[in-house]
């Protein structure tokens, strides 16, 4: 094997990395994952956890330096993702009424994160009962299509109830 770091981190010599059970670290990682697809998952989490922790402290309401829908700027409509941004860091404070307000299609977006979530980790628990993951299946992308085309031309009606969709 190799030499073990703090009772951690051992290397072995076809450079596969294995995380030891520490602090209720599970086997997912200790599993035999190649290097390279352990190492995505931990920087996907690193960055993850950098983003939620800077939309935590940095509203884009206060501060310049938050990128502006392009969209927006050359057309004056609004995309399906204008607010996003707003509605993220109004839900990382726990207003969740707050967020939606800013950016409906945003409980469309939690709902498919979770469901991703909670499939991959059913299938990592119970290898041998995998289910058919319904984002996978041929009319997914074209409902959500449909969903996003119809929430971009509504929230751009400039009547009630429709002007309500805007951010």
């Amino acid at each position: 094997m190799g030499n073990s770091v703090g009772g951690i981190i051992c290397w072995d010599f076809y450079s596969h990395i294995y995380i030891l059970y520490f602090c209720g670290i599970n086997s997912f990682f200790v599993s035999t994952l190649s290097l390279t697809k352990k190492i995505v998952y931990i920087l996907t989490t690193i960055a993850s956890i950098a983003i939620v922790v800077f939309y935590f402290n940095f509203s884009p309401k206060s501060f310049n330096f938050f990128p502006k829908c392009p969209f927006y700027v050359l057309t004056g409509f609004h995309c399906p993702g204008c607010g996003s941004q707003r509605a993220f860091h109004e839900i990382l404070h726990g207003n969740i009424i707050g967020g939606i307000q800013h950016n409906l299609l945003i409980v469309l977006a939690v709902l498919i994160i979770g469901y991703k979530f909670f499939v991959f980790f059913r299938n990592k628990k119970r290898p041998q009962k995998s289910n058919q993951n319904l984002l996978y299946h041929n009319a997914t992308p074209w409902v959500i299509l449909i969903l996003v085309v119809g929430f971009w031309i509504i929230r751009n009606i400039p009547y009630a109830p429709f002007c309500y969709l805007a951010p």
